[in-house]
């Protein structure tokens, strides 16, 4: 009786005297029996277990008469429940069963409708960002009113973007950070270093073109060119680069410099300098991968030019990380600049495109006179305080040559001075302004050095200051001195202490001798190392990479 006083009060909603439809179809009750007086359904044969409350997919509603026993109550869709009249009817006339509820807790369910959020918001950030348009090639584009494609031109092959990845060892060398390449990140840096005025420019390729096919309101405008280099005083910075700035400008360039040392700031000014020239000119200043990654990407055409061996310590012997940073250099540029053959030979290895630039001096400076003084022979050296190492490894036959030649003083140009050396000395601080009277006012000018890699690098430009000066020479055999000078026409090369004081007295004893060879000397600076004769050169080489 208690079982059966807990099936009438759950079933007590349903109306007085309302038949309930079973899921046979059999009596109009939800149990297979008749229903009572109060509107209750009586219990089957089988049992008091079966007697349970009926589902409220299978209750009346109050709207329904007291008639319609066959009519049954729609049931509440659930949350992702499809609607009644979509499933087909089962055979039999009974309900369609609800949907099964999904095994997910409501916490999950939750987190995959975040991330479906979330993965649609990106997909649209992803499609508002403007991407590069990445045409086919020439070959295959048909001409405009013909079907068949036209002739490729060399011209308009793409250049190839970022540190060339060919050398998979080398690469591994290098351990390059893992860049962006793909998806929205990489388009939004992109576009950032992206030039305003590329696609005005253009070839479509992102680069620039000649004046000769731009069109013609972009005709008049020059070619700008940026030098970056790690500062203003550096030598290599003027004597192969700020002393060609006129001669640009004469010829329709905009030359430029920037300074790459000097924190974030510098960096970044750098590389928005860089996406506004049409030739990058980096002088002798290597980078760490993914600053180079950046500057190549900025960069239309990326030229660099080195007048030492950076790929080697400062005392000759053989460094793994500057080789590596070389390497990555030379293959990341459109051509590469160096100083004498040494230097052209390393990087030819890792670029093809190279070409032998020498150091040039502005011989009309150096064309001063100057009043010697009579009761002194002076030896000249300029350098600065980092080739000092190379001066006081003379000091030993400069010491067998001033007991050979009475009143031998050294006269030394830089910021440094030797005193107890053995030696007079004469100390005079290093001014561009002064330095070429300095070196006029001298007898003899001296460049000893070393015969490792460190020192073949160097492309001998205090040999070729001596020359402009009317200098003669005496030098160690070794490197581009040995290039630069003619064995007893314009100066002297010596290897042993033996040789260094003999060739510095037979200078002494014969003044005919010295103005005979500073004369040659001078010839041969004005006719080979000039800036006149050296730009004819640079000039050729960046025409046909602007």
């Amino acid at each position: 009786m208690r079982r059966r006083a807990h099936a009438h009060r759950a079933v007590g909603r349903l109306p007085r005297g309302a038949p309930v439809a079973g899921p046979e179809g059999r009596g109009g009750t939800g149990h297979g029996g008749a229903v009572d007086g109060l509107g209750l359904p009586t219990l089957p044969e089988r049992g008091i277990r079966q007697t349970t409350a009926l589902p409220r997919h299978q209750r009346l509603g109050p709207s329904q008469g007291d008639g319609d026993a066959a009519a049954s109550h729609r049931p509440r869709r659930r949350l992702g429940q499809a609607r009644r009249g979509d499933d087909p009817p089962r055979p039999g006339g009974d309900p369609v069963a609800p949907r099964r509820r999904s095994g997910l807790a409501p916490a999950h369910r939750a987190g995959r409708q975040r991330a479906g959020l979330a993965q649609a918001a990106a997909e649209a950030a992803r499609q508002r960002l403007p991407r590069r348009r990445r045409t086919p090639a020439l070959a295959q584009r048909p001409r405009p009113g013909h079907g068949a494609p036209r002739r490729a031109d060399p011209r308009d092959r793409r250049r190839p973007r970022g540190i060339l990845l060919a050398d998979r060892r080398c690469l591994q060398r290098q351990r390059l950070p893992a860049l962006p390449r793909k998806g929205w990140r990489a388009a939004a840096l992109r576009l950032r270093l992206r030039p305003p005025d590329r696609g005005k420019l253009g070839d479509g390729h992102g680069r620039a073109v000649p004046a000769a096919r731009r069109e013609p309101g972009a005709a008049a405008m020059s070619t700008r060119l940026l030098f970056v280099s790690k500062g203003e005083d550096a030598s290599s910075t003027r004597y192969r680069a700020l002393q060609f700035f006129p001669l640009w400008r004469a010829a329709g360039f905009e030359p430029s410099h920037v300074t790459a040392s000097g924190g974030l700031r510098a960096t970044l000014d750098m590389l928005r300098q860089a996406r506004r020239a049409d030739v990058v000119i980096v002088l002798r200043k290597t980078f760490p991968a993914a600053l180079l990654w950046l500057l190549r990407r900025a960069s239309r055409r990326l030229v660099f030019d080195f007048d030492d061996a950076v790929f080697c310590n400062t005392d000759g012997t053989p460094s793994r990380t500057r080789m590596a940073r070389f390497a990555a250099m030379a293959r990341a540029c459109d051509r590469v600049f160096a100083g004498n053959a040494f230097l052209a030979g390393n990087a030819a290895a890792f670029n093809p495109a190279v070409t032998l630039v020498p150091t040039s001096v502005d011989t009309a400076r150096y064309r001063v006179e100057a009043e010697k003084p009579v009761d002194s022979l002076d030896l000249v050296w300029i350098g600065s305080h980092s080739t000092r190492k190379y001066l006081a490894e003379a000091m030993l036959w400069l010491k067998v040559a001033a007991d050979a030649v009475p009143g031998l003083r050294l006269k030394i140009v830089a910021d440094f001075d030797l005193p107890g050396c053995g030696v007079a000395t004469l100390p005079v601080a290093w001014r561009a302004e002064s330095e070429a009277q300095e070196l006029a006012a001298s007898h003899i000018g001296i460049a000893p050095m070393r015969n490792d890699d460190w020192s073949r690098g160097k492309c001998a430009l205090k040999v070729l200051q001596y020359m402009a000066a009317g200098l003669p020479v005496v030098s160690s055999k070794a490197g581009a001195n040995a290039e630069v000078i003619v064995e007893g026409e314009t100066g002297y090369l010596a290897s042993t202490t033996a040789e260094w004081a003999e060739r510095i007295a037979q200078l002494a004893g014969d003044a005919e001798l010295r103005w005979r060879m500073g004369e040659a000397g001078r010839r041969r600076a004005a006719a080979d190392y000039s800036i006149e004769a050296v730009f004819e050169r640079l000039r050729s080489v960046i025409e046909g990479l602007a």
